[in-house]
């Protein structure tokens, strides 16, 4: 298979990058060693400058449908339970009322609140009404660059087939842990920030959180002092 671009990785990077090149008509395969797009929300919060860059692939009012705007992010709480004590709110994302006006000014785009669940699907469709093909249990197995361009060898994780790909780019779009990376031997350094896992519910808290609009709700735990869990509530 003969394709310009390889990608590695639909998610928001990966798949972003798939509508950028189909807006400049290069066609691209995406591969993707998961069954779908994101099934939980993940990453969330759009600032301007990435809101800036879905303006420029078309995307932008796409997106505000689907996302939670300004006035739904106005702060960040403290509060030991939704129905208890609050301790606190802190203004959030640009909406601090003597900041409020540079924010505006600064960017033709406004912040969202766009979980990964709402924005894969979107960067999906687009990307391919634009010529782009993506394929999701497919892993990345190996690289081999030479002059003339990239082969990279590809494993269907359904029927454990490998196969090859040759490109004249290939693009590492797969994350923090990424496979491409690995094989290409690029150092990472740094070290872990916090750590953190997720549970995902649907349910109307709105007679909860009303009254205190924001996106991050910070309930602390005294009992617990180590750990505090984050509601990301969306309205």
């Amino acid at each position: 298979m003969d394709v310009p671009v390889l990608i590695i990785g639909a998610g928001p990077s990966g798949a972003t990058a798939a509508l950028h090149l189909g807006r400049l008509g290069i066609k691209s395969l995406v591969i993707s060693r998961h069954r779908g797009t994101a099934n939980t929300p993940r990453a969330h919060i759009f600032n301007q400058r990435a809101m800036e860059v879905l303006r420029d692939a078309g995307i932008e009012e796409l997106c505000y449908k689907s996302a939670s705007s300004m006035e739904h992010m106005t702060h960040s709480s403290f509060l030991d339970k939704l129905t208890g004590q609050e301790y606190g709110r802190l203004w959030a994302w640009g909406n601090k009322p003597k900041q409020k006006g540079d924010y505006e000014i600064a960017s033709p785009c406004a912040m969202s609140d766009l979980p990964q669940s709402h924005l894969e699907p979107i960067l999906v469709e687009e990307a391919q009404k634009l010529g782009a093909e993506f394929r999701f249990y497919t892993e990345f197995v190996k690289v081999q660059q030479d002059e003339a361009g990239v082969s990279t060898i590809l494993r269907d994780r359904n029927t454990k087939q490998t196969f090859s790909v040759r490109s004249q780019y290939l693009i590492g779009g797969d994350g923090a842990r990424s496979s491409v990376i690995a094989a290409l031997g690029i150092p990472i350094s740094g070290r872990q920030i916090n750590t953190a896992f997720n549970v995902h519910i649907r349910a109307d808290l709105v007679k909860y959180i009303a009254h205190r609009p924001g996106s991050l709700n910070w309930v602390l735990n005294p009992e617990a002092p180590e750990w505090s869990a984050i509601g990301n509530f969306r309205m």
